[in-house]
């Protein structure tokens, strides 16, 4: 039996705001008192620095003779007043003084030895990063160009195939490039895939004959099938990955990164794409926003909004804001397209690039063929605005949101963007406790689809009347409906997402309205079919004929909530409605038809399917009644 967990995790305080989820996450866990223990890392003290020396050199830190012995001395203070008790500088400045030879094993006399008085000021650079990109010019002008095209794509789990997609080379000759970086410690393999053997199997490397010791040349080959495994590298440290990319000119960084991105468009697959690949290029892609061709402009937002709608599915909600927020930007800018004309000619390329570098015209060609069939600007540019509302919405923007719509929905020509931008709208609306603006903004969806509910109290209970009838079936009847064809018109499916969107505005401010809108969604289910969108009116259906009280209508009540729930098990439990089925059908109907152990694992059921799709209301709800005594 488990009886406890232990998590251990680390952060740099400067990496993580206020803001930040993990700073929630552990205020969560402090409110359920869930011990929490900060330790703080400090800079190492002389002390230690002088024990890190001392086991390095094979001496004992805490002899006398160590202590009393002035050169060990000066070098713990020098080492310790360079580096000011950063462990990860401590030990790149001792690699680095054996590397220049200021620290070298006396093999007569068996020890470590140390010359304090060959060293000079360049020996010891004022930080980490200076003295990791001192060591860096040492490397091969491959290795350091690998090392820089590395920095570019990340710190950990550097895919070797990507690389060499950015470089342009086979995957040999990449992994013979990166030798003398892993030889100095700089980057190392991940996992146990990646192999190098100084053997010749295959495609083959030769590097520069003088960086071997005995001034041969070596090959270099990747054990086992490259198509099949994945060999991936990580930097020694993040400062290792800073000193890397310190070394691109400033002016030449940014054209960098676009062209890693092009060519990894270039050879990425659709599966690629959609595995997550779409990230990577995204990622690399944006650093260069303008100048950019009208083409060119079209195919990232392209990008971006794929990126951030793939994004926002796996609930990264800042992450898809942050994409949506550059498709928007990179529409309104349209300006860029004039400049880019007089910037590519003449074709400038990257300095340190290797044979065959991609040119910035290049880049052109390369992102065109992404293209899967083109969709007018102004159609991409209002999916664009939707998405950035529905971006805002679920990193709780509601305002930015709100405002959004107002702008784009005069713009919007086709009926499906109108109701999309009106149910962001409502979902804003709702969760600021603006109910009635929330109704009007959903009885103008309706209205745009050609369907009318009244606004009056009276109106609207005369329209339930009327339709009454249609919605007292016989059970069988009501059982049936989970049998019937699927609604494939793209208007009822809106139609029917507006009013499962309406009902709890509804429900709570204006419940006058609440049985027309209901029986609204009933029929419209018994004339074109069924829906995930519809199971929602047929469960608030089922209430309100329960709350009747009538043995018949208790029956039938129990009829629409059980087909409800089909629909749901039998779609998709993911849905964004599932946790509202589950938790009203807990709450109203199965309470009255079920013993309380299935009640309860149906309000579980709804907090689950609330917690993966994000939904703040009913998963509430179905907490506050788990909750209640």
């Amino acid at each position: 039996m488990l009886l406890g967990i232990l998590i251990l995790g680390a952060y740099r305080d400067s990496e993580v705001t206020e803001d930040h989820p993990l700073i929630g996450m552990l205020q969560y866990m402090r409110d359920l008192s869930v011990p929490v223990v900060d330790i703080h890392l400090h800079p190492l003290n002389q002390k230690s620095v002088r024990r890190i020396i001392g086991d390095t050199l094979h001496r004992n830190p805490d002899s006398r003779r160590v202590r009393d012995d002035p050169e060990m001395q000066t070098l713990v203070e020098l080492v310790y007043a360079k580096t000011q008790g950063n462990p990860f500088f401590v030990m790149q400045l001792l690699k680095s003084l054996h590397r220049g030879n200021h620290i070298t094993f006396d093999f007569a006399a068996n020890q470590w030895r140390f010359n304090l008085t060959t060293m000079e000021a360049s020996d010891l650079p004022p930080t980490v990063v200076e003295l990791l990109v001192k060591s860096m010019l040492k490397l091969s002008d491959d290795t350091r160009t690998a090392m820089m095209l590395a920095s570019c794509i990340g710190t950990e789990r550097i895919s070797l195939r990507t690389l060499s997609t950015a470089a342009g080379k086979r995957i040999e000759e990449m992994a013979g490039d990166l030798w003398d970086a892993l030889d100095a410690g700089l980057i190392l393999p991940t996992g146990g895939n990646y192999k190098i053997h100084l053997a010749l199997e295959g495609a083959e490397y030769r590097g520069d004959a003088g960086s071997e010791p005995d001034g041969q040349s070596r090959t270099v080959r990747l054990a086992g099938n490259t198509d099949e495994e994945e060999a991936t590298y990580r930097f020694l440290h993040d400062r290792v990955r800073q000193a890397a990319y310190s070394l691109i000119p400033l002016g030449e960084q940014a054209g960098l990164h676009r062209m890693i991105g092009t060519r990894m468009l270039e050879k990425a697959t659709e599966e690629d794409l959609n595995e997550g690949m779409i990230y990577e290029i995204v990622n690399q892609l944006n650093h260069w926003l303008s100048p950019l061709g009208f083409e060119d402009r079209r195919v990232l937002m392209e990008l971006n909004l794929r990126a951030g709608k793939k994004a926002l599915q796996a609930t990264a909600f800042a992450t898809a804001l942050s994409y949506f927020l550059i498709a928007k930007k990179v529409l309104d800018n349209p300006d860029g397209d004039e400049e880019y004309e007089g910037f590519r000619n003449p074709l400038k390329r990257l300095s340190f690039g290797y044979n065959n570098s991609m040119t910035f015209g290049d880049a052109s060609t390369t992102l065109q063929a992404y293209q899967n069939g083109t969709r007018p600007l102004d159609e991409l540019g209002i999916e664009i605005n939707i998405s950035l509302m529905e971006g805002y919405f679920v990193d709780v923007k509601y305002a930015s949101s709100i405002q959004l719509s107002s702008e784009i929905l005069p713009k919007c020509t086709q009926s499906k963007d109108k109701v999309r931008c009106l149910i962001t709208k409502m979902n804003c609306l709702l969760i600021q406790g603006r109910l009635n603006e929330a109704i009007e903004a959903g009885l103008t969806g309706l209205s745009v689809l050609s369907w009318e509910v009244p606004l009056d109290d009276e109106e609207a209970m005369q329209h339930a009347h009327m339709m009454r009838p249609r919605i007292l079936l016989e059970v069988k009847q009501i059982t049936a409906i989970a049998k019937m064809h699927q609604v494939q018109n793209e208007d009822l499916l809106l139609l029917q997402e507006i009013i499962s969107t309406l009902l709890l505005p509804v429900y709570m401010a204006r419940p006058a309205l609440l049985p027309a809108v209901c029986f609204t969604s009933v029929a419209i289910t018994l004339e074109f079919g069924i829906s995930m969108a519809g199971a929602l009116g047929l469960m608030m259906t089922g209430v309100l004929l329960g709350n009747e009280a009538t043995h018949e209508n208790l029956a039938r009540s129990y009829a629409y909530g059980q087909v409800a729930i089909k629909l749901i098990k039998n779609g998709n439990t993911r849905h964004p409605l599932a946790p509202a089925i589950y938790q009203v059908y807990a709450g109203h109907i199965g309470v009255f038809h079920q013993n309380m152990e299935e009640v309860q694992r149906c309000l579980q059921q709804a907090i689950q399917t609330g917690l993966s799709v994000f939904n703040v209301d009913y998963t509430t709800f179905a907490i506050a009644s788990t909750s209640s005594p």
